[in-house]
């Protein structure tokens, strides 16, 4: 099996937040062209997000949110 050379999607969970706030920051985010969006809405206050590793990583890495999961690889099937 060939194994690709760069990641084509990045994934991660925000913790603490509702997901009304991480949907309008993804938005923001994807105003530059890249994409990111809610992937899963786990609950309330923990929502995926997914998509170009370059929008992805802006977004999870605010310094506001109170936690971030970042699964290594990123799953194909949350992808956006």
């Amino acid at each position: 099996m060939k194994r690709w050379k760069t990641q084509l999607a990045g994934v991660a969970a925000v913790l603490g937040f509702d997901t009304a706030r991480v949907v309008e920051a993804c938005r923001e985010a994807s105003a530059t062209g890249s994409v990111v969006v809610a992937a899963n809405l786990n609950e309330p206050t923990q929502t995926v997000i997914s998509g170009d590793p370059e929008a992805v990583a802006p977004v999870a890495l605010q310094e506001d949110w109170e936690g971030l999961v970042e699964p290594d690889p990123s799953p194909p099937f949350l992808g956006s």
